[in-house]
C-alpha cells in the first residue's frame, strides 16, 4: 500500500512538473509587445552579440520571442567577437551616440540611444519592450 502511493505521488509530482515546464516553454514569458497595438510601422533593430556571451544569449531568447509576435520587427544580427568587421560596424553605431565599445549585448532600436548590456526581467528588458512597443505604433526611423 505505501509502495502504491509513493508511486501514485511520483507520478503526480511527475506530471504536474511536465505541465509546467512545458507551458513555461511554449508561451514562455509575456514579451511584453502590446497586441491591442495597430502595428502599421515595421521596426529595425540592429543587435551586436558575441558568441558565447551569456547575456547576449538571453536577450536571443527574448528577441526570438518578440519576431515570432509581430510581423513588423525585423533584427540585424551582428556577431563582435570573431567577426572585426562586425566589431567595426558597432563601434561606428555607438560613435553616433558619443559612445566608445565595451561589451556586448547592443542592442540600438529606432533612433534610440543604444541599450548596452542585457538581463532577464530588468529595467533593460523593459527598455528594449517600450522602444519597440513605440515604434510599432508611433514609428521610427531605421538605424543604418
Amino acid at each position: 500500500m505505501e509502495k502504491k502511493i509513493s508511486t501514485l505521488l511520483f507520478a503526480v509530482v511527475s506530471v504536474t512538473l511536465i505541465l509546467v515546464l512545458s507551458g513555461c516553454s511554449k508561451s514562455g514569458k509575456s514579451t511584453g509587445i502590446n497586441k491591442s497595438i495597430n502595428a502599421t510601422h515595421n521596426v529595425t533593430i540592429l543587435w551586436f552579440h558575441g558568441q558565447g556571451c551569456p547575456h547576449c544569449a538571453a536577450e536571443q531568447i527574448l528577441l526570438s520571442r518578440l519576431i515570432q509576435n509581430s510581423s513588423h520587427i525585423t533584427i540585424k544580427s551582428y556577431e563582435v567577437y570573431y567577426n572585426s568587421s562586425n566589431r567595426d560596424l558597432l563601434k561606428e553605431e555607438l560613435a553616433k551616440y558619443g559612445q566608445s565599445y565595451v561589451g556586448v549585448p547592443v542592442t540600438i532600436i529606432g533612433n534610440f540611444s543604444p541599450i548596452v548590456g542585457y538581463a532577464e526581467g530588468s529595467p533593460l528588458e523593459e527598455k528594449i519592450i517600450d522602444e519597440i512597443n513605440y515604434c510599432l505604433q508611433e514609428g521610427c526611423d531605421s538605424p543604418k
